[in-house]
């Protein structure tokens, strides 16, 4: 009888303790909510053309190539086009020579395609007589915030009209600046970099003044 007693005290006892523990705070650790995750933020692309302009048309090297990614392609028009970031830094090298500005407009986005008009001036163009080389469709691929690929379709009209002038300047340029003239090709080829940029730039101004 003494045994049983004592058992039940106990169980009492074992009862209150654990109403104590709990009362006083001591229950097990909640588990704690999973942390968000915010979702990445997306790019203003139709920003970063705008920034790629802006450099351009100070024709800012540093700030331009470092808009483009390690791996980028850019083909401007029919005949500069550009497969590695070197060559590309070469080639707006060229434009930069050759005072070349370029205005963008009517830009849509399409994922991560941002998708323009744009009209292309620079001292061969006024030398051309033209105010400027309009490009029908000027396509900005951008991958990780950075420029992929650019890839521009003049308009036929002015492709034309530059090929004529192109042709007639360089037959002039051959004939009164033959020294210069010889650094524009290698191989067949033309070159794209600062040197021949600054030697365009000089034949289409003096083919210019040299008009009738």
């Amino acid at each position: 009888m003494n045994i049983k007693l004592n058992h039940y005290v106990a169980n009492i006892i074992g009862i209150l303790l654990t109403i104590t523990l709990i009362a006083s705070g001591c229950t097990p650790a909640a588990t704690p909510s999973p942390t968000a995750i915010l979702p990445t933020p997306t790019p203003d692309l139709i920003g970063l053309v705008n920034a790629y302009e802006e450099a351009v048309n100070r024709h800012d090297l540093d700030a331009t190539m470092a808009m483009f990614a390690d791996k980028s392609m850019y083909q401007w028009g029919d005949w500069k086009s550009a497969l590695a970031k070197q060559d590309i830094s070469d080639l707006h090298n060229f434009f930069f020579e050759t005072n070349e500005d370029v205005q963008n407009t009517g830009c849509t986005v399409e994922g991560f395609v941002v998708k323009c008009q744009a009209v292309f001036r620079s001292d061969c163009t006024v030398s051309a007589g033209m105010e400027g080389e309009h490009f029908t469709f000027v396509e900005y691929t951008f991958e990780n915030g950075k420029i992929r690929l650019v890839r521009a379709i003049g308009l036929r009209e002015d492709h034309v009209t530059l090929d004529n002038f192109y042709t007639s300047l360089l037959d002039w340029g051959s004939k009164n600046y033959q020294e210069e003239y010889s650094k524009l090709n290698s191989g067949g080829a033309f070159l794209f970099n600062q040197e021949t940029g600054n030697i365009m730039s000089m034949l289409c101004k003096e083919f210019d003044a040299a008009k009738p």
